[in-house]
């Protein structure tokens, strides 16, 4: 028998996915195919097995929320891509200066950059990789002032 599994889970035929004894097959790949494949082939004089890493390249992904607490606001970004993001930036399009990423970290393909809102303003998150870039915009207020 052989078996295929990807992060630990069995495979099965799916609309971008071919699955059979002898191949796998995957079209239209996406970031979700990405992981760790593993084959394993069984019979009477025992079993073998083969691993590989699919690595999928693809554009940044950008989200971008307001998370309030009474009269206070964060605005929060959260930004992943393969390869590695070069950048992470929220700008006020208001005073045109960069609140992150003075206010956030990043690690690995992941970053998050959290600011603390005062008053009201338009504001974008722009993540970049050497894959591409993309941006996603909000406009908040936060304290007493009124949009």
């Amino acid at each position: 028998s052989v078996v295929w599994s990807k992060n630990g889970v069995p495979l099965s035929n799916t609309s971008n996915m071919v699955v059979t004894s002898t191949m796998l097959q995957l079209s239209n790949i996406q970031a979700g195919d990405r992981g760790q494949y593993i084959v394993v082939a069984t019979n009477k004089a025992g079993s073998s097995s083969i691993s590989f890493s699919l690595f999928v390249q693809f554009c940044p992904v950008v989200n971008l929320s307001v998370i309030t607490s009474g009269s206070q606001a964060m605005l929060q970004c959260d930004a992943y891509g393969y390869p590695v993001l070069t950048e992470v930036t929220i700008v006020d399009t208001a005073s045109t200066s960069n609140l992150y990423p003075q206010d956030g970290y990043t690690f690995g393909g992941h970053a998050v950059a959290i600011h603390t809102l005062m008053g009201c303003s338009n504001f974008y998150c722009r993540a970049r990789s050497s894959y591409g870039m993309i941006t996603a915009a909000t406009a908040t207020c936060a304290g007493v002032c009124m949009c």
